[in-house]
């Protein structure tokens, strides 16, 4: 049902980001799974929902290793996708891919552009854009 896809795409966020943050993520590895089925689902619902959140929230695990079932090729897909959804306006879309590059330059490159948004042109996405802006300035000085 179309009025449960915001609570699909905010528990897989909230849960995916608590994922992220773990301080033993292998031990809770099995639950990948359940955050992707959260996010599959709620595409099927909408896949151009808030301009292009759930294809931003697809991005770090569409990114992972292969073995985990990560494609870099299926989360630059996801990113160009948002950009494309966001009207180049989705800071969370360059920090998402930036944390699934390894080319430090290309990283580097990704988290300068997430800081050149001006987050007021999307009000509907302003906080989160703020935030991912924060951690982007973080990545940058060295943080995780």
């Amino acid at each position: 049902m179309i009025d449960d896809l915001p609570w699909l795409y905010w528990t897989a966020a909230s849960w995916g980001g608590e994922l992220s943050l773990a301080p033993s993520q292998l031990a809770r590895i099995t639950e990948l799974a359940s955050v992707r089925a959260l996010l599959g689902r709620a595409k099927a619902l909408d896949a151009n929902w808030e301009r292009g959140a759930i294809y931003e929230a697809l991005i770090p695990f569409d990114g992972l290793p292969r073995l985990l079932g990560g494609s870099s090729a299926a989360a630059r897909a996801d990113f160009d996708k948002a950009m494309e959804l966001s009207e180049k306006k989705s800071v969370f879309a360059y920090v998402a891919l930036a944390t699934t590059i390894t080319d430090p330059a290309e990283k580097k490159r990704l988290l300068a552009q997430a800081l050149t948004i001006d987050v007021s042109t999307l009000p509907s996405r302003r906080l989160t854009n703020l935030i991912a802006q924060r951690y982007a300035k973080a990545l940058l000085n060295g943080a995780r």
